[in-house]
């Protein structure tokens, strides 16, 4: 889930970002599951009432591989829903060991590259049939410390494919419905601009992207914790109807993940924790919401951030 400047989360490409005035690459190839988190500039939801796409709350994700227990069958597609587990064996087995030496050289050069182009630091995990590496490169912490591949960093938009993943788990399981009006799963709270899911899910519900002014207001106090309504208030009037263009939205997908609370009866962290990370061991992906502190060492560049 996202909330501060950006959400985060670990998936199979490179992924740069910008974080006020410094540039951070993070790169994971490998493969993920079937998640998605909820990418979002806002804040951070209370605990007590418990929002989709907090601005204040990050996903997190280190690049260190994480073993997965290996579930010992399969349910083929079309027949009874399938769960995280099942993708990732979809996938084959997690390998157990290491690249070769000649291939880890030069996969550290390219993130040697990155950092020699300009980047203040690169993290990078790839997995393949043939056996796993992590490496970094440049400075991402305070005093000029030096990157690691454990060091932990934000996924930033990379979220909003675990929120769409655990949409469509819902949908599969008969809770949710495509192209059902996203209201009917809003209680009343906000207003969805009369898009369905499957709208909202492509970014076609006619919602605008989050303000300026939101970002500002996060950067000023980075550590307040946002209620839902405050949340809501914060989402600028539809730009245009439903299903009539594409606008790249973050208030979108805090109106999804807060619909996943809606539908579950629980924190969008804890519903994405039960149904897509837990099943496949992804102890490396957190959902940083106001329960969770954010987990060390953080890749953070610069002392003043």
């Amino acid at each position: 889930m996202e909330q501060h400047p950006k959400s985060d989360a670990i998936v199979l490409k490179s992924n740069q970002r910008r974080r006020l005035h410094h540039r951070t690459l993070a790169v994971a190839a490998g493969l993920l599951l079937t998640a998605n988190g909820c990418g979002s500039d806002s804040p951070s939801s209370s605990a007590t009432q418990p929002t989709s796409l907090p601005p204040s709350s990050t996903t997190t994700a280190s690049t260190t591989p994480a073993t997965t227990a290996t579930p010992s069958t399969v349910k083929p597609s079309g027949t009874t829903p399938t769960t995280g587990a099942d993708s990732m064996l979809l996938q084959g087995p997690m390998p157990t060991s290491a690249i070769d030496s000649a291939t880890a050289l030069r996969l550290q050069s390219v993130l040697d590259k990155v950092v020699a182009d300009g980047a203040p630091d690169a993290i990078a995990a790839v997995i393949t049939p043939n056996g796993t590496w992590t490496g970094a490169a440049g400075v991402d912490g305070p005093n000029g410390r030096a990157a690691t591949a454990k060091d932990e960093f934000a996924i930033a938009s990379v979220s909003k494919t675990f929120t769409a993943a655990l949409i469509m788990s819902l949908v599969e399981q008969g809770k949710m419905g495509l192209d059902e009006p996203l209201a009917s799963y809003l209680d009343g709270t906000a207003n969805a601009n009369g898009s369905t899911v499957r709208q909202a899910l492509a970014m076609r519900g006619g919602f605008g992207d989050t303000a300026s002014t939101v970002f500002n207001e996060v950067y000023i106090d980075p550590a307040r914790v946002w209620t839902a309504d405050e949340v809501v208030s914060r989402i600028g009037p539809p730009l245009t109807p439903a299903g009539t263009a594409f606008h790249y939205s973050n208030p979108g997908y805090k109106l999804l993940g807060m619909a996943i609370e809606h539908v579950t009866g629980k924190s969008f962290s804890t519903a994405m924790r039960e149904a897509l990370l837990d099943p496949v061991g992804a102890s490396g992906i957190v959902m940083q919401d106001a329960d969770h502190l954010t987990p060390q060492p953080w890749a953070l560049p610069l002392s003043d951030h």
